[in-house]
């Protein structure tokens, strides 16, 4: 018998997990919809979070404003 969720050699963690949110989502959705669009939402940015993976994309250095300025000063 082969489940849903079974894997081969390629697929990732994130996907695994990306897989066990989706279901998640779908099983709660009659029951309660704010589960279901909480996993849902979570799937969705890892779905995105694999995707920068796969295509090699560098996640982005958040920097705040005060700091900004400080690096900036170090260049002058």
């Amino acid at each position: 018998m082969t489940t849903a969720l079974e894997t081969d050699k390629t697929t990732t963690r994130l996907e695994i997990r990306y897989k066990k949110l989706i279901e998640k989502s779908s099983n709660f959705k009659p029951i309660n919809r704010d589960i279901s669009n909480l996993a849902l939402s979570k799937a969705t940015r890892l779905l995105g979070r694999i995707n920068k993976i796969k295509l090699g994309i560098s996640t982005t250095l958040r920097i705040s404003g005060s700091s900004l300025k400080l690096l900036a000063s170090n260049f002058n």
